[in-house]
């Protein structure tokens, strides 16, 4: 390969010797990918099996586990606009969609738009927090009033790459804890449009009460779907005589409001 090398070298040594001093030969690299260097950032802690990561468009695919800070990940890339989306708390297809009767993962998206024209970029990309988690409590006038909770809320999942909420049933029954006249429990919703609901039930199954948080709940309490991160929300109440009143607040900064049913 030397001897070749050598060979091209001496027969253009003439040619360029004939130009003028001003000129000068660059080889066309436009049809080379361009290195794209991404910095990674997201929550240091989550409940989840850890991150992954796509380039839609471009054939990369990049699955990594993140330990919180900061994470730099270097892709070779078709040059011209690109279509980058991430996605963390499930693995596989870009798409999450909650299995019947399970409960919400701790999902976060991201989604950027690049123009890729140069031989190198560097760039960013922060995943956003599309669930939310309801700490409920229910305070009862005597003991053994509820046996079971369900949650329902009417879309299941999200499509990572546009961001498109997934309509389906959102059926979820959590674990509860009961002490005396108390009932405690939790669980995970991922991001509606309007809000969820609340159904408390008897030994029979039977619904003895209901909650809804709709768009007027959601303002009373200060909160938001259209945040980039939603905020969880601390739901507690009270039942005497089959009527219930509710408070409800975002787990962070308060802003409560009284909900009578």
């Amino acid at each position: 390969m030397n001897g070749k090398l050598s060979i091209l070298l001496e027969l253009a040594v003439p040619l360029l010797a004939t130009l003028p001093v001003s000129c000068s030969i660059k080889e066309d690299r436009s049809g080379c990918p361009s290195e794209y260097r991404l910095q990674f950032s997201g929550p240091d802690k989550t409940i989840g099996s850890g991150y992954s990561f796509a380039a839609a468009g471009t054939g990369v695919r990049d699955g990594f586990v993140y330990r919180g800070g900061r994470q730099t990940r270097v892709y070779d890339i078709r040059r011209g606009r690109v279509d980058l989306f991430a996605w963390c708390g499930w693995d596989g297809n870009p798409e999450y969609r909650i299995e019947k009767g399970d409960c919400c993962d701790s999902i976060y998206t991201a989604r950027k738009t690049v123009m890729c024209s140069g031989e190198s970029l560097r760039d960013s990309l922060v995943l956003h927090k599309d669930f939310v988690t309801l700490f409920i409590s229910l305070e009862c006038s005597t003991d053994g009033e509820f046996l079971s909770l369900t949650v329902e809320a009417p879309f299941c999942g999200i499509d990572a790459g546009s961001g498109e909420l997934l309509e389906g049933p959102c059926r979820f029954n959590p674990e509860i804890e009961c002490t005396r006249n108390l009932l405690t429990s939790s669980a995970r919703i991922p991001r509606q449009k309007e809000g969820f609901k609340i159904l408390f039930c008897d030994a029979l199954g039977l619904v003895c009460g209901e909650y809804e948080f709709g768009p007027g709940e959601a303002a009373a309490a200060g909160f938001s779907w259209e945040e980039e991160n939603l905020e969880d929300l601390s739901i507690s109440g009270f039942y005497s005589s089959g009527k219930m009143t509710f408070n409800v607040e975002t787990w962070d900064d308060g802003g409560a409001s009284g909900i009578e049913l």
